[in-house]
């Protein structure tokens, strides 16, 4: 019997939009122009960090003599334009987001990205409107390392995690917000390859190779409303 879902809580990079290409190097891009060869683990030490942790992760670990505030202020220039202007929303996003609306589902969108980025993004790319509220661990300080911003959310609307379904495509964050009690859908892409997708799967409750396929579990969760 599938449980009765009262909300959604959804990653907004790599699950209802298509921006993972830019995260790839900015990190390592901005120490090589600084005459600072990353390590080769650096992308997944900063993984599940907001970008104020990567930023402070990265100045004690190379020993950076900038600020913190230096490397967000850099980072961010970068970003800006590809959010504003060319990030796309991944298909049938916006579809899933208006079916779970039609069965009185609320969706949340809970990102580590900051919102000044993700908030004109998702409004260009028409999603913004059936969203009920973002969440950024950004401006709360806050990562996907624990469950603290999913339970957090769920707070702030009310809700029990075990009312919720996490939607990632992250392996810590779904584990992350399996432990606070989330039940958890994982978001295959193809940008992470097939190792992680096999151990992403593994995690989770169930697997969304595409949103049309989100679109046939809200159609299952429609029967017994």
């Amino acid at each position: 019997k599938e449980i009765i879902v009262k909300a959604f809580f959804i990653d907004c990079d790599g699950t209802l939009c298509d921006t993972l290409s830019i995260w790839r190097h900015l990190a390592e891009d901005d120490l090589r122009a600084r005459g600072i060869s990353p390590r080769a683990d650096l992308n997944a030490a900063i993984a599940s960090y907001n970008l104020h942790q990567a930023a402070a992760y990265i100045k004690e670990s190379y020993a950076l003599a900038c600020g913190t505030e230096d490397l967000l202020t850099a980072w961010e220039a970068r970003l800006e334009d590809f959010y504003r202007y060319e990030a796309p929303a991944k298909a049938g996003a916006g579809a899933f987001l208006k079916g779970a609306r039609a069965l009185g589902i609320a969706c949340y969108c809970v990102s580590l990205t900051p919102e000044g980025l993700i908030r004109p993004l998702l409004r260009r790319v028409g999603l913004m409107d059936d969203l009920d509220a973002v969440f950024s661990g950004h401006e709360l300080d806050l990562g996907k390392d624990s469950p603290a911003l999913y339970t957090y959310a769920a707070s702030q609307v009310g809700l029990r995690p075990a009312d919720g379904v996490v939607i990632e495509d992250s392996h810590f964050a779904l584990q992350a917000a399996a432990a606070a009690g989330f039940h958890c859908w994982a978001f295959l892409d193809d940008f992470h390859g097939s190792d992680h997708n096999q151990s992403l799967a593994g995690d989770a409750d169930a697997v969304l190779q595409s949103w049309q396929e989100g679109l046939d579990r809200l159609a299952c969760l429609n029967e017994d409303r």
